[in-house]
């Protein structure tokens, strides 16, 4: 979806299974009476679930490479993760998961 396109109804994701050579696409579409998505920025995350009203211990995953990271522009122009901003998931003051980028389209999220 086009960045700042106030007009774009509807967003995707693909998440690959390289090991198998298989993917699953995802396509999400907005409800006639949502605000339309705005294509101001992309994401990819690892985060901490919640268990009902808490989160869960966060757990040690060492580390996880999110591979082939790119958005749309406007005109159809791939923007990649080169100069992307990263959080870190910060607990009670402490770096428990930080990120990286590594070249233009893969980022490392590990655990602290």
């Amino acid at each position: 979806m086009p960045p700042g396109d106030g007009n774009a109804a509807y967003g995707a994701c693909t998440i690959p299974d390289i090991t198998q050579d298989q993917y699953v696409a995802y396509y999400i579409e907005n409800e006639p009476s949502s605000p339309t998505f705005q294509g101001l920025s992309a994401e990819w995350i690892m985060e901490d679930p919640s268990l009902g009203d808490t989160l869960a211990p966060f757990c040690n995953y060492g580390s996880v490479e999110i591979t082939g990271c790119f958005a749309t522009q406007s005109g159809g122009t791939p923007q990649d993760v080169a100069d992307a901003v990263i959080w870190n998931i910060v607990q009670s003051g402490t770096t428990i998961a930080a990120g990286s980028v590594l070249g233009t389209i893969d980022v490392v999220s590990t655990f602290v």
